[in-house]
């Protein structure tokens, strides 16, 4: 016997029409009862649907389903389809939701609660374990916390529970020093004075004074010292004997405070002298004044004095005593120029080597000056010269005219020069040979001219020179046989050379040095 492919309700196989009524009722409520469907998102039927399929139609639908949107369709050989009345219930298989048909739509049943707003909550209390777990920027949700004394909350952990501490002192305003400091020991005690009151009466009120410190103690007073008696040293301390150890020793000891009154401290005294409060049997402490003749001992000394190794002061006899100063000074020696603080030396006092500034001077040998020189009509060099700064020159002036020579060192550059003494007219510069009085060799006048009155000797190089400057500058050298003129046109350095060898007066032109 057949049965419905969903609820197994059985098929009659008579085909009498009573039967086939009985049948198309039992495939109805095979197909609607427990609904549900495989698939609400198609519009086109399926290409392989197995007997007993069920689909709710999407829309727009295609083929077979044109025209059923929203429809739920049954595969049963053909498709059959029923149009859903508000209330239907589905369960859509590949979404694993039930949907409902509220007369023109399939809506979800499920309840949303991805967007749901706190602001909605209007009663009720959330519990602490629904809320999120707190963060350094989230507070989330706090747990409760059983109260304990005396200690207050410090933190909250991220699981939501409190976190209680008992308060540092200094976590805690108002309190005064000795809240945070032990003043169970006197060490820590740094200010202000004790008043007696607050002492402890000692076990003993035996009090032994000695003549000096705790060494001067004498036998007796030694025999009387128990634990608790108070010893006075001479330099006003007073010492507790702690009942064992050395009694003449200071370990053996608690010391009390110094008894000697402060003589600065104490109010309404009398005025004394300075000698007062000063040892002045030190003479050493006496710092201003002088003795009398008569606090010096018998007689009055004036003059120079003399003392012997007994401490006796007596008049010192001049040549014996003492030397006085006579004569050439031939006998003095190891005297020290710089203790020359005033006065001149004459100049027939100076050394020969030592050059006078308003006299004929002739110098030799090698000398360092740093700092400008300065000559008058005439002057000559003999030896090494070395002038030590940043420009070095020489300038001759005669009248309203000077000349002279500049060196640069930093651009290696050697000027020399002549001209009125403002600068302005720079006049000839001549080359001589054989002294100021010789023949010229060479000449340059204030026009720019330069010019030699004897041949010129152009020595051969053993290399090419450098490149002259562009448009500004003309070599002219001799290498090997050939007198070469080098010139820098706009950057291309070209040569014009003559073979001086043979009979040729042909010039070369080339931009390859020869």
């Amino acid at each position: 016997m057949s049965t419905t492919p969903h609820l197994s309700l059985p098929i009659i196989d008579n085909q009498a029409r009573a039967a086939r009524d009985t049948n198309s009722a039992l495939r109805l409520l095979d197909a609607l009862i427990q609904l549900s469907v495989k698939d609400r998102d198609l519009a086109a039927p399926p290409a392989s649907p197995a007997m007993g399929d069920r689909y709710l139609i999407a829309a727009s639908p295609t083929g077979a389903w044109m025209g059923k949107e929203g429809a739920v369709t049954v595969y049963v050989g053909s498709w059959v389809f029923f149009t859903p009345e508000e209330g239907w219930h589905v369960w859509v298989d590949d979404e694993n939701i039930t949907i409902a048909f509220d007369g023109t739509t399939w809506t979800s049943t499920a309840v949303d609660l991805s967007n749901l707003n706190a602001s909605n909550l209007t009663s009720g209390t959330v519990p602490a374990e629904a809320l999120p777990a707190p963060t350094s920027t989230t507070f989330g949700g706090v747990k409760s916390l059983a109260a304990t004394s005396h200690k207050f909350l410090t933190s909250i952990g991220t699981d939501g529970i409190p976190v209680a501490a008992q308060p540092a002192a200094s976590d805690i305003t108002g309190l005064a020093a000795s809240a945070t400091t032990d003043t169970t020991n006197a060490a820590n005690i740094s200010s202000g004075v004790l008043d007696v009151a607050r002492i402890p009466v000692l076990p003993s009120q035996t009090v032994i004074v000695s003549s000096g410190d705790l060494t001067a103690l004498t036998s007796p007073q030694q025999a009387q010292i128990s634990t608790g008696v108070v010893v006075t040293t001479t330099d006003g301390n007073r010492w507790v004997y702690s009942g064992s150890g050395s009694k003449t020793l200071e370990a053996s000891y608690v010391q009390l405070a110094d008894i000697t009154p402060d003589w600065t401290a104490i109010s309404g005294k009398p005025s004394f002298a300075t000698s007062a409060t000063t040892d002045t049997t030190n003479a050493s402490n006496i710092s201003s004044g002088t003795l009398a003749a008569a606090r010096g001992g018998a007689g009055t000394i004036s003059g120079l004095l003399k003392a012997n190794g007994s401490g006796v002061v007596s008049a010192a006899t001049a040549g014996t005593d003492y030397l006085t100063p006579s004569g050439s000074g031939a006998s003095l020696t190891s005297l020290n120029a710089t203790n020359l603080s005033s006065g001149t030396v004459a100049d027939a006092r100076l050394s020969a080597n030592v050059p006078l500034k308003n006299a004929t001077v002739s110098i030799t040998g090698a000398y360092t000056f740093n700092a400008n020189l300065s000559f008058g009509s005439g002057f000559g060099f003999i030896g090494a010269w070395s002038f030590s700064i940043n420009e070095y020159w020489l300038a001759f002036n005669s009248g309203n005219y000077r000349g002279g020579f500049t060196f640069d060192p930093n651009n290696r550059l050697l000027t020399i020069y002549a001209a009125d003494a403002d600068g302005t007219d720079r006049n000839n510069i001549e080359i001589k040979t054989g002294g100021s009085t010789g023949t010229l060799a060479a000449y340059i006048k204030a026009n720019g001219t330069f010019g030699f009155q004897k041949n010129i000797t152009l020595e051969e190089v053993a290399s090419t020179p450098a490149d002259p400057t562009s448009g500004t500058q003309t070599r002219i050298y001799m290498k090997g046989d050939k007198v070469v003129f080098q010139f820098n046109d706009a950057g291309t350095v070209r040569y014009k050379y003559l073979d001086m060898t043979g009979t040729g007066v042909t010039w070369v032109h080339s931009t390859t040095a020869p």
